[in-house]
């Protein structure tokens, strides 16, 4: 899908001189660590539900800036899926709001959340994690839907954005909205400042490009 989105509706190319959003951080998925790039790079950004479980955060204490630094940690299961998510799709970077905003700082958290329209404005891909009410339901946590059947073309959903890579619009747009995740005004505006983003909805996967 991400190859055919590219070829009809590529990214502008002079993205990668837009500045670095302010005390940007981001995770590199095969470091396993938190990293500050100096210049722009490829990056896919998570928008998710963290429900009420426990989950890490960053804080200006606890160093998750050197190699591995990630494996000591009890991530949820939708932000372990989205780096892996992010290997396959050959996305060395991936950026999530508990592991690259600062939590404990007040005028640091500041700052960034400021910055998140540009986060999500700037990233190759937004991965939207619509399945489950939680931070620990995964990607897909009920696995896939029937069978796999191909994708052919992308069709318009008028709801839901520009274009969806998918067999029914009508279930594209059902699956979304009766989501947890829709449900949440701040996660319509991720998915809103997205330039593109693939859904999953627990037991579908949707490309809005």
């Amino acid at each position: 899908w991400l190859p055919e989105c590219d070829k009809h509706f590529c990214l502008p190319k002079n993205q990668s001189k837009n500045p670095l959003p302010e005390d940007f951080r981001l995770i590199d998925v095969h470091k396993r660590s938190i990293v500050r790039p100096t210049e722009f790079v490829k990056y896919c950004a998570l928008s998710y539900v963290w429900g009420s479980i426990e989950q890490p955060f960053l804080t200006t204490s606890n160093n998750l800036e050197s190699p591995n630094a990630l494996e000591s940690l009890d991530l949820p299961a939708t932000i372990t899926d989205a780096m892996a998510l992010c290997r396959e799709i050959d996305c060395q970077y991936l950026w999530v709001d508990s592991l690259c905003i600062v939590q404990d700082s007040d005028d640091i958290k500041a700052r960034q959340i400021r910055s998140m329209a540009d986060v999500y404005s700037l990233s190759f891909l937004g991965i939207i994690a619509a399945a489950g009410d939680d931070a620990n339901a995964g990607l897909l946590p009920y696995g896939v839907a029937g069978r796999e059947e191909p994708i052919s073309s992308l069709v318009r959903v008028t709801s839901f954005g520009r274009f969806v890579a998918t067999l029914s619009p009508q279930i594209a747009a059902e699956s979304i909205a009766s989501s947890t995740w829709a449900s949440r005004g701040w996660c319509l505006q991720e998915y809103a400042l997205s330039r593109r983003v693939l859904f999953f909805t627990g037991t579908y996967v949707f490309l809005r490009c």
